[in-house]
């Protein structure tokens, strides 16, 4: 996949000069290559921002508009859809492209967090606006069937919705075999070869019918891969051997080592009971099993062992993901979370996937445990039906158009910024080197600092010199992450790759609460740096200021790690 990222200019409209009802806060030219093109765009603004129209856009060398988005802060959803801005558009010729982001009151600080381009047809996973199939021949383009054969789970972790008290009342049962066969029909008349992925919102392994179920597919879609994810509390070899033998993926999910970590998220599971049967399984299904863990605020210290722990028996590469808040379902994603970020899907995600609960429900997101987004009941239409009907169809145009907060399953859906997951996951796998990539969308800018590849490149004497603000050298650079952070005591760990400063100047590092300094480190050459943070119970969201004066400095990441978790 071609890609353009980073290198970006964030310009100050007012400081360089620009007309403020037409302030532009971001402005880069790229060569691209003949063909169709998309460009996805994150913009950061204040919280706080007044009514104002952000408009992001694509001009040929003479100047000519090729693609233009925008949104109007006053939006609801606005600080969604500000995370994604995106640009569709054909060129003729391999040519060199403008794109200029502009503010229209220039009231609030703008900062550009994230820029990508690749053509379109290109697909990778994890670019979901990038990709947009056709959706005139729906069921060509439906890759992966989720089936929830059960409702019924033995665990009840404690960041998912299942058998929490407010759910207790949703029916749970185990799918008909008449009516899970006619599906699985259904597929075959399709030529179905993409995936059928056992486990929804219960435990695959509590299904009687679980080795017809795989038997069933293999006769009848014998191109179809088959994957299970399960917590193994219930691997019984005797009843399940067999007909895990003939999956071609099983996903353990194994969030901790330590019983006292392991029994308090996945309760009432027991270490003493699961990792045993977790073994056999690993064991009787060599090659074929590997361990999933969300990676959250409780088992953050173990993700080495974990990984070393299982694969040092036979699992596969450890998968570590990000936590997700199930749709706004979960109970207790604000406690876990490490990066919570406001998420939307692609509409591929519609057109790609069909999930499908015990009772034939047909839902928008394998997430949704609360059943609000039903765009179907296959008791009542046929799979092709399904995939083309109306409200299939409104969930994938309101995708497209970014409106997620017209679906209530939708509209409180967040996900740990899964570069966030990544880097924390890389540095206790110790992976990472002294210039590992930053992540951009971690952060805000403001008037000296340059994203590059190395990092963010704070430069108050550059800024001086390209728009003529002698005074701006003096007054510095400031940039940084907020975040709410729960009471208890921390490590703040500020990494400072490289480090030059002129007679005078210096660098500042601050953690503040908006109006006092809550602890603060002068350092005079490269770090990292570490400091103890004690966030009282009072404490709002918090800023982690790096402030350059007469200085030059490449700076990689601020990680902040709870060190009282066993208070």
């Amino acid at each position: 996949m071609t890609q353009f990222r980073g290198g970006v200019n964030v310009i100050d409209p007012v400081e360089a000069g620009a007309v403020p009802s037409k302030g532009v806060f971001m402005r880069e030219r790229v060569e691209l290559i003949a063909g169709p093109h998309m460009v996805r765009l994150q913009v950061q603004m204040s919280p706080y921002a007044q009514s104002e129209t952000i408009a992001v856009r694509a001009l040929s060398p003479e100047g000519h508009e090729l693609a233009k988005d925008d949104v109007c802060v006053g939006d609801a959803d606005a600080m969604v859809r500000l995370d994604a801005l995106t640009l569709k558009f054909h060129l003729p010729e391999a040519q060199e492209i403008t794109f200029e982001g502009h503010a229209s009151a220039n009231v609030s600080t703008t900062h550009l967090r994230f820029f990508t381009q690749a053509p379109v047809g290109e697909y990778e996973r994890n670019e979901d606006r990038f990709n947009f199939y056709p959706g005139d021949i729906p069921h060509r383009s439906l890759r992966f069937l989720v089936i929830g054969t059960t409702a019924v789970c033995n665990a009840n972790c404690s960041h998912c919705p299942t058998n929490k008290v407010y759910s207790r009342t949703q029916a749970k049962g185990v799918m008909d075999m008449a009516l899970f066969e006619r599906i699985i029909r259904e597929l075959a008349d399709l030529e179905f070869d993409g995936t059928v992925a056992f486990g929804l919102f219960g435990e695959p392994l509590q299904d009687p019918h679980l080795a017809a179920r795989v038997e069933m597919i293999r006769s009848l879609c014998p191109k179809a891969n088959i994957s299970l994810s399960t917590n193994a509390a219930l691997y019984d070899a005797a009843k399940h051997r067999d007909a895990l033998a003939k999956i071609d993926d099983i996903a353990v999910h194994i969030e901790a080592l330590t019983s006292d970590v392991y029994e308090t998220v996945m309760r009432p599971l027991k270490v003493r009971r699961t990792f045993p049967r977790a073994e056999q399984l690993i064991a009787d299904q060599a090659g074929r099993v590997h361990i999933v863990s969300p990676v959250h605020r409780q088992n953050i210290d173990q993700i080495a062992n974990i990984k070393s722990h299982w694969e040092e028996r036979g699992a596969g590469e450890t998968e570590f993901i990000a936590l997700s808040n199930r749709c706004g379902q979960s109970p207790n994603y604000d406690n876990l979370a490490l990066a919570p970020t406001a998420v939307g899907c692609g509409p591929e995600m519609v057109i790609t996937e069909l999930v499908v609960d015990w009772d034939g429900a047909v839902l928008t997101c394998c997430q949704d445990f609360h059943r609000y987004g039903r765009i179907g009941d296959l008791r009542r239409e046929s799979v092709v039906e399904t995939l083309a009907s109306a409200s299939r169809a409104r969930v994938r145009r309101l995708f497209n158009e970014k409106r997620w907060n017209a679906l209530k399953a939708c509209a409180g859906c967040k996900l740990d910024s899964e570069s966030a997951v990544k880097t924390v996951v890389d540095e206790k796998l110790a992976v990472l080197d002294e210039k590992r990539r930053f992540s951009a969308d971690q952060f805000g800018f403001k008037g000296a600092a340059k994203r590059v590849d190395g990092g963010i490149l704070l430069d108050a004497r550059n800024l001086a010199s390209a728009i003529g603000l002698r005074s701006r050298a003096r007054r510095g650079a400031t940039t940084g992450p907020n975040r709410r952070l729960t009471p208890g005591n921390y490590l703040v760990k500020f990494d400072l790759v490289d480090l030059k400063q002129d007679p005078g100047g210096g660098i500042t590092l601050d953690v503040t609460d908006g109006s006092n300094v809550l602890t603060r480190h002068v350092p005079k050459r490269k770090g990292p740096w570490e400091m103890h943070l004690d966030v009282r119970p009072d404490a709002g969201k918090l800023e982690f200021r790096i402030h350059v004066r007469g200085a030059r400095l490449w700076f990689c990441g601020v990680t902040v790690e709870r060190i009282d978790l066993t208070a």
